[in-house]
């Protein structure tokens, strides 16, 4: 004789796929946003070291702060950027108030900052160092949520060969993942230490 689930049984087997389902979709929906922020930061950082390359070639120099990355109004505009508002100190284009994922404020420098066409808020700033041109500060969904650091925020240096370096990388003694991943969640340039972990982490979220 054959048996078969009995009403109860079946119940109880929906009821317990429903908790395993509840629990399980936020993660994997967490895993989904993290993955469109980091391929997004990955395709930003290409797009600024390809334009960093072309101005090296161009100008026929190995030095990058003698092209248009030593003037922030001619790097940030439609020569080489797809450009959809150019942000002043009366307009400004970010969100008020940017934290990192332990929810203290972050500092951030905005001087000269234009929005994308695709929605990106990015800044550059030009630096006085002998190895590096500028940094940029990005924000990848403009003002909307989160605004948090290591999610939508991510800043990073140009060095003067074109080359797009995390701060990690600058540090005179060794910095590891686990100290990248750590200042990303406390630091107030949790911006800086978010991107380094992404990169050390072979461009994978692991804060």
């Amino acid at each position: 004789m054959k048996k078969g689930f009995t009403l109860s049984e079946l119940l109880i087997s929906v009821a317990i796929i429903g908790i395993i389902a509840t629990l399980a979709i936020p993660t994997l929906m967490g895993n989904v946003s993290d993955r469109a922020f980091v391929n997004q930061i990955k395709n930003m950082v290409a797009n600024i070291e390809e334009v960093a390359q072309d101005e090296l070639i161009s100008n026929r120099t190995r030095d990058l702060s003698e092209t248009d990355f030593g003037d922030p109004a001619e790097l940030l505009s439609d020569k080489h950027f797809s450009i959809s508002k150019q942000c002043t100190a009366t307009d400004n284009c970010w969100n008020e108030t940017y934290k990192n994922i332990n929810k203290s404020e972050v500092t951030l420098s905005t001087d000269n900052s234009v929005i994308l066409k695709n929605g990106v808020v990015m800044s550059y700033s030009i630096l006085e160092d002998d190895n590096l041109a500028g940094v940029f500060t990005i924000d990848l969904n403009g003002v909307d949520k989160p605004n948090l650091a290591g999610r939508d925020l991510y800043a990073f240096y140009v060095n003067s060969k074109g080359k797009v370096v995390d701060i990690g990388s600058l540090q005179e003694e060794g910095v590891t993942l686990a100290t990248e991943n750590n200042n990303c969640k406390t630091e107030n340039d949790a911006q800086f230490w978010c991107y380094a972990a992404i990169v050390d982490n072979g461009w994978n979220v692991g804060y």
